[in-house]
């Protein structure tokens, strides 16, 4: 299976002291989406967790549409993740091959949500279209909550999401998960199937959430801060935590994070020419 990474930089840690000092005024972790999903779970979890380390003051700060700043300095993986696709509990879909049929005999007649455009999610179903032979109607939106909610209340038919976004809504039953996008089925919802198990063997999209910091950051910064990131996501009450959301940890240095960050840029990039994608700025 080819594993493809999107959502690059899921997370931003702003902060500009010396290393010296550091930090010499509270952190602010830029959480660059809605209150309420997944990325907003991991960044208030982050955000709570440094604090218990440290002593530091940690602020998270919502900024719906920040997207993935390019430019900035790579500081820690978090955590991995594949996408979920769902749709309401009342729909007549009951698995992704209904809805990739009903898709194939009206094209663009199913309109899906996602948390943005050029985002991960939209990226992935782009990737999902043209191997299976389908087009639907994408609805952008300002972060996952409020997709999940126009799904819930009828104004969509399909929407992708992370499993930490839509993880409460599956367990209370208010939508169905039909498939998940990652080689192996996710611990959080083992009696969800992968795409790949429904017949398209080569799909795979896992998303991964990190840390960056403004591009000036002393490198000793930088390094403190991967240090202190990758002592959280060892502790196992902060793996637990992620692996609720059916996040999966794997802590790498700086070099290794700026590594996957670059060679997913070209992926990325790739689906976003093919299919025509304007990335909202």
């Amino acid at each position: 299976m080819i594993r493809k990474l999107l959502a690059v930089a899921a997370l931003a840690a702003a902060c500009t002291a010396h290393a010296q000092d550091y930090p010499n005024k509270p952190i602010r972790i830029i959480i660059p989406s809605t209150p309420g999903g997944g990325t907003d779970y991991i960044g208030r979890l982050m955000s709570t967790k440094l604090h218990e380390l440290n002593g530091w003051a940690v602020i998270p700060e919502n900024k719906p549409g920040a997207g993935t700043a390019l430019g900035l300095a790579p500081v820690a993986l978090v955590a991995t993740t594949p996408m979920v696709l769902l749709v309401a509990d009342g729909s007549p879909y009951k698995t992704l091959p209904e809805v990739i049929e009903a898709a194939k005999k009206e094209p663009n007649k199913i309109s899906y949500g996602t948390s943005g455009t050029g985002g991960g999610v939209h990226i992935a179903m782009e990737m999902l279209q043209h191997e299976a032979g389908f087009k639907m109607q994408h609805v952008p939106y300002k972060g996952s909550a409020p997709a999940l909610a126009d799904l819930m209340g009828g104004h969509l038919q399909f929407a992708g999401s992370s499993i930490s976004s839509a993880a409460t809504l599956i367990k209370s039953g208010k939508v169905r998960a039909l498939a998940v996008t990652s080689p192996k089925r996710n611990p959080a919802l083992p009696d969800v199937p992968t795409v790949a198990e429904l017949g398209y063997k080569d799909f795979s999209v896992v998303t991964y959430y990190g840390v960056l910091a403004p591009a000036k950051t002393p490198k000793a910064v930088v390094s403190r801060l991967n240090s202190d990131f990758n002592k959280l996501l060892a502790r196992k009450d902060v793996q637990e935590a992620l692996a609720s959301q059916g996040l999966e940890t794997d802590p790498v240095s700086t070099e290794q994070f700026a590594a996957l960050i670059q060679s997913d840029i070209g992926k990325a990039r790739e689906t976003i020419k093919s299919a025509g994608i304007v990335v909202q700025q």
